[in-house]
């Protein structure tokens, strides 16, 4: 009899582990950024979090997208490591962006989609994974991004992502 009881025990404890551990990993966790370098590094998280097979979702939006020569070329190298790891990439832009620099580099990337949308995007985003990672650079000395867990919320963004891809 102890020996049931003492399996019965075991029982609840290993639910509410599994109960702790459900909730702790849907806790919502966000991180700011600040400045030039903290962007950047930023930036590089899907470098370490993405894998083989994944598929990043980008916004890219008027005030997303940098201008400097030195953000350019970061992200362009970031997003090259990307697609050499096998990661793919689809892009919504704002048509004001069709000319930029980043647009048609991203054009000429292999495994990158893009779309052109009549739509403003208000904000640069990109998910992936359990991420939402939202990017304002419309003050070039300090840009500033924002990086969330959450599966409910990337989830709702990708399918408004994905919605937007659907329609243009």
């Amino acid at each position: 009899e102890k020996t049931k009881d003492l399996e019965i025990e075991i029982e609840k404890i290993v639910k509410e582990l599994e109960v702790a551990k459900n909730s702790e990993s849907e806790k919502t966790r966000s991180s700011i950024y600040e400045g030039f370098k903290a962007v950047i590094s930023s930036l590089q998280h899907r470098l370490t979090i993405s894998k083989k097979g994944d598929e990043i979702l980008i916004f890219g939006s008027l005030s997303g997208n940098p201008e400097s020569k030195s953000a350019i070329i970061a992200i362009q190298n970031i997003n090259t490591e990307l697609v050499k790891r096998g990661i793919k990439l689809r892009i919504i832009f704002n048509n004001k962006l069709k000319n930029s620099t980043l647009a048609k580099f991203y054009e000429k990337l292999p495994g990158c989609k893009l779309k052109y949308i009549q739509e403003e995007v208000p904000l640069g985003i990109a998910l992936y994974r359990d991420f939402v990672y939202t990017l304002v650079w419309d003050n070039p000395q300090n840009p500033t991004s924002v990086l969330t867990k959450s599966e409910s919320i990337s989830n709702c963004y990708k399918n408004f992502f994905e919605d937007m891809w659907k329609r243009n």
